[in-house]
């Protein structure tokens, strides 16, 4: 009897431990299966509207959580505009991946009475680390990041009729962000239709967090861009002869930058201008300049020009006369209101204008003879052998101050030059060494 209840009591145990061993392996099994993703069609119809949702489930019930909340906010907006008429909704989605960062970008697209709108959302999920993240876990949101947004943007829509104010140098313009292996793609709806724009993940290597991206230097070849302007751009240049080489005289340079202020960037720029006595000119955003009336006031004060490169950067051939009159005396009051002075010089933003907005505008247009282009480069280095490399007496040259590369870039060129007896001025000075007028409803590129 007692060798019975011995041989119960073992099976028991035995049954016990396999119990608990099961548990384990079904625990480990789900702590390390591999992340997976299905999809469900499900239609919702009723009299006076209907539903087709591509409802999205992986392995991850927070994510699952996530998407949920989206499809609902999507789906409980379209039931509360088509109370009173009829309608349909469509959900779906697609996803992108870099390494373990999934991108899903899921819309919602409904017609009432014929009048298409769309929401669309972005859900950030880690795969290694099994969470979902936040757009700013990825990227840094900062000003000078939505620049290398805008310009690339511009540049892609070139030849297509799009909204101008999709691309103003805002953060809501700029929060559809998919993260693929080769780019990062900026997502603009358009008249309810959806663009991709791609970017190389180089061009905005130092706004990326490093603890998901690793991006390697991109050696960028100068191609000599041709910057966009219209067939009846008129321009006036002095021709003078350029005795400088053979008589040993001071060649004169005017650095020129666009877009700021840029509050700690444009101070240590104008810090280590200082430190070498050399003077430049700020064509300035007036949507920035407004707040930042003590940084405009210390480039007078030290012997710098400021200029207006509008108030919001929009490109001036996309808007009537009077709206791109408008961005240009909006920026100029601003100024007046800071300085005192209403600013004589335009860069009109990518260098666009046409006969009708320079003979309307009552100012000089400054453009460049030498882009650096380092907004694409993004590197000191590279920046300073291009300027240095490039530059002869009398140009005019394109920077940015929104970068760190591009103040180390062009103050290291400043010390090279200075041995080359070159001397660096601002626009007006430019114009006095040359002996040149720099005349109203006129464009400049260099002043030789």
């Amino acid at each position: 009897m007692k060798k019975n209840n011995s041989l119960f009591v073992l099976i028991i145990i035995l049954c016990i431990i396999g119990i608990i061993t099961n548990i384990f392996l079904m625990s480990s099994n789900i702590f390390n299966k591999d992340f997976r993703i299905q999809t469900e069609k499900i239609t919702i119809n009723d009299k006076n509207y209907s539903i087709q949702i591509t409802q999205i489930y992986s392995s991850d019930e927070i994510l699952n959580n996530g998407i949920d909340t989206i499809i609902n906010n999507i789906k409980n907006s379209f039931l509360e505009e088509v109370k009173n008429d009829k309608g349909k909704l469509v959900i779906d989605y697609e996803y992108s991946k870099y390494k373990d960062i999934y991108s899903f970008h899921i819309r919602g697209i409904a017609n009432i009475k014929d009048i298409l709108k769309r929401k669309d959302y972005i859900i950030y999920y880690d795969e290694k680390a099994k969470k979902v993240l936040k757009q700013e876990d990825l990227i840094k949101k900062d000003y000078g990041l939505y620049t290398i947004f805008n310009s690339n943007c511009v540049d892609y829509l070139n030849d297509i009729d799009y909204d101008e104010s999709l691309l103003e140098i805002e953060d809501k313009n700029y929060s559809l962000l998919i993260f693929s292996n080769d780019n990062i793609h900026i997502i603009i709806i358009n008249n309810n239709e959806e663009i991709s724009i791609p970017i190389n993940y180089s061009y905005i290597k130092e706004y990326l967090n490093k603890k998901y991206f690793k991006v390697r230097d991109k050696i960028i070849k100068d191609t000599n861009k041709d910057v966009e302007v219209t067939p009846e751009r008129e321009e006036t240049i002095q021709e003078n002869v350029d005795k400088t080489e053979e008589l040993n005289l001071p060649k004169y340079l005017a650095f020129t930058f666009d877009d700021g202020p840029a509050l700690d960037i444009t101070t240590t720029l104008l810090d280590g201008l200082k430190e070498r006595n050399a003077k430049a000119t700020f064509f300035v955003l007036g949507n920035r300049a407004v707040n930042q009336g003590d940084i405009i006031k210390r480039m007078i004060e030290e012997g710098h020009v400021v200029g207006s490169h509008t108030y919001s950067h929009k490109n001036l051939l996309r808007l009537s006369l009077e709206e791109a009159l408008g961005e240009i005396n909006n920026t100029n009051d601003i100024i007046a209101n800071i300085t005192g002075n209403k600013p004589k010089y335009l860069r009109p933003p990518y260098g666009n204008y046409n006969k009708e907005i320079l003979n309307n505008s009552n100012m000089t247009f400054i453009l460049w003879s030498v882009d650096t282009e380092d907004w694409k480069k993004r590197n000191a280095d590279l920046i300073y052998e291009y300027i240095i490399n490039n530059v002869n007496d009398g140009d005019i040259v394109l920077l940015h101050d929104l970068y760190p590369t591009s103040v180390d870039g062009v103050l290291k060129a400043i010390d090279y030059l200075k041995g080359q007896n070159y001397r660096f001025v601002n626009i007006d000075e430019l114009f006095n060494k040359k002996g040149a007028i720099a005349e109203v409803n006129k464009t400049y590129r260099y002043v030789k």
